[in-house]
């Protein structure tokens, strides 16, 4: 299996959360590496119309023109139903437009007519994953963990399984796992971050959190990030800290000074800092003018 990592994004806000939900794995778009098929004398003029059309279909996959490799490839199905290749092509097609339930079948067509293609047997996973079909998934991945050394990737897609189940405990033994493979591998330490908050762990949160910002001080993403574990956890102390040090790597931001400004305003009042926060929003405000 040739699988291309995807870092996940989350989005940020000055707003502490109450819950979070895990991300998934980013869905896998495969990559075509067919080779071009060895000449077969004993093809007929239909099986090799049929391969031909195929490799026009990859063409245009290629060229992210979905509609047309996916119409290519099922006249070549149509042509020779044998053609695994030209199945596959199709579950591409599905995958690439978000349309896991006509992927879903597709790729089952494709595997029973190719058993042994691992990276069919991954992607047809990843589709009943994302459809909830969680054991339909589980016993592809299972199956994959028992055919090949372990992977990444397909750790993640079953981590994320266990964590639509409802099985967090689950989901970090397997993402250890996968720590262990790729221990600086950013996807792993996401998905990590996301059980952690699944759980309402947020101490755990920001430990995973702080190297990731102390290796890029300046990404408001993960500063957000540590502050909404901190105040969702309710270490004040430390919330605080970190909201000032934005207020400093976030020079023109607002949104640490108004939440600084809440805090020293009524949950723990400070007349001299509160002027100071409110004094820098009036400025801020007079400058957008």
């Amino acid at each position: 299996m040739k699988l291309i990592p995807s870092g996940l994004f989350f989005a940020a806000s000055a707003t502490p959360l109450t819950s979070q939900v895990a991300p998934v794995p980013a869905t896998p778009v495969p990559k075509p590496a067919e080779p071009a098929e060895p000449m077969d004398p004993e093809r007929t003029p239909t099986q090799i119309e049929a391969r031909s059309l195929t490799q026009q279909a990859i063409y245009w996959f290629e060229k992210q023109e979905w509609k047309r490799a996916a119409e290519l490839a099922a006249k070549a199905e149509k042509l020779d139903p044998t053609h695994d290749l030209s199945v596959r092509v199709q579950g591409w097609c599905a995958v690439a437009t978000g349309d896991d339930e006509k992927a879903e079948t597709l790729l089952t067509r494709a595997l029973n007519l190719e058993p042994a293609n691992l990276d069919v047997q991954f992607l047809l996973a990843t589709c009943h994953r994302r459809l909830e079909q969680w054991e339909a998934a589980k016993d592809l991945l299972a199956d994959l963990l028992k055919k090949q050394p372990p992977m990444v990737a397909v750790l993640l897609e079953l981590s994320a399984c266990l964590v639509g189940e409802a099985d967090p405990d689950g989901a970090l033994v397997l993402l250890a796992q996968a720590r262990v493979l790729a221990p600086k591998e950013r996807e792993v330490i996401d998905a990590v971050i996301a059980v952690h908050e699944q759980k309402e762990d947020w101490a755990a949160a920001a430990a995973e959190v702080r190297p990731l910002l102390a290796a890029s001080p300046g990404d408001p993403v993960l500063r957000w990030k540590l502050i909404q574990c901190l105040l969702n956890g309710q270490d004040w102390k430390a919330a605080v800290a970190e909201l000032e040090e934005a207020t400093r790597v976030r020079a023109e931001d607002p949104q640490p000074h108004q939440i600084l400004a809440e805090r020293f305003e009524s949950v723990a009042p400070d007349p001299t800092k509160l002027e100071l926060h409110r004094g820098w929003l009036k400025a801020w405000n007079l400058r957008r003018r």
